[in-house]
């Protein structure tokens, strides 16, 4: 009697050990790890960087980036600022923040919501894949050999940075002479500019070429953001060896 009653109980606590097993392993799979970072997204480098001087004047052009590093849209951005260095060479790339100044701030417009216009640029900012100008007046430097350097950098919209661009310079060379006598002369069919031409800025037997602009008068220009001046255009095809400019009205 005594063996059968084992022979019995010991099914019973099989099953049970078993379904002790189970358990466990059921309840390690519902077991929480540690919590993931929240995903940061970082705009892609600034493009189509150029640097122009026009006298004591540098005109920089840049296409505010329109993706993400990892080229997801909508763009996290909320500005780009513009850091410029002056030197005979640029500074380590892993440096270039630490030691240029920041000159320009253009504030990023954030995407439009599904179902609403797009945004269009305006005195609070500017937007994703738009073109900007910064203007920047430049004093010469002590040292003739010295250059310009000028590094945009996009900021999402957690003030962090991301990649950047290759640096872009001017050089500071002796500047020309300004031409004098200017004179402007109207007729029933057109506009004639006359001008004394002035020296070269180094030994050079010819005179330096003239471009000739449109200029508003000094105070007509409304102000406007350092972001919305563009470079401005001449007048003239190409750059002129000698007076006169004549132009049809």
């Amino acid at each position: 009697m005594r063996q059968r009653r084992a022979d019995v109980l010991w099914p019973t606590c099989t099953r049970l050990i078993a379904l002790g097993v189970v358990g466990v392993v059921l309840a390690s799979c519902g077991k929480k790890g540690p919590p993931l970072a929240p995903l940061v997204r970082l705009p892609a480098a600034v493009e189509r960087v150029t640097a122009t001087r026009l006298g004591h004047n540098v005109y920089l052009s840049l296409t505010i980036p329109a993706a993400n590093v990892d080229r997801s849209t909508p763009v996290d951005i909320g500005y780009v600022e513009i850091y410029a260095f002056t030197g005979v060479a640029a500074p380590p790339r892993g440096m270039f923040l630490q030691q240029a100044t920041p000159i320009a701030r253009v504030p990023v417009l954030p995407a439009a919501l599904p179902g609403e216009p797009a945004r269009q640029a305006s005195s609070d900012g500017s937007v994703a894949g738009a073109t900007v100008t910064i203007v920047e007046t430049v004093a010469d430097p002590d040292n003739a050999t010295a250059r310009r350097f000028y590094l945009a950098v996009p900021f999402n919209t957690r003030e962090r940075p991301g990649p950047q661009h290759t640096p872009v310079e001017v050089t500071f060379s002796p500047l020309p002479s300004i031409p004098s006598g200017l004179d402007l002369a109207y007729t029933a069919s057109a506009l004639t500019v006359t001008w004394t031409p002035g020296s070269a800025a180094v030994g050079g037997a010819a005179a330096p070429r003239v471009n000739v602009y449109r200029a508003s008068p000094s105070g007509a220009e409304p102000a406007t953001p350092i972001w919305q001046r563009p470079r401005p255009t001449p007048l003239n095809s190409e750059p002129l060896a000698a007076p006169p400019f004549s132009q049809p009205v």
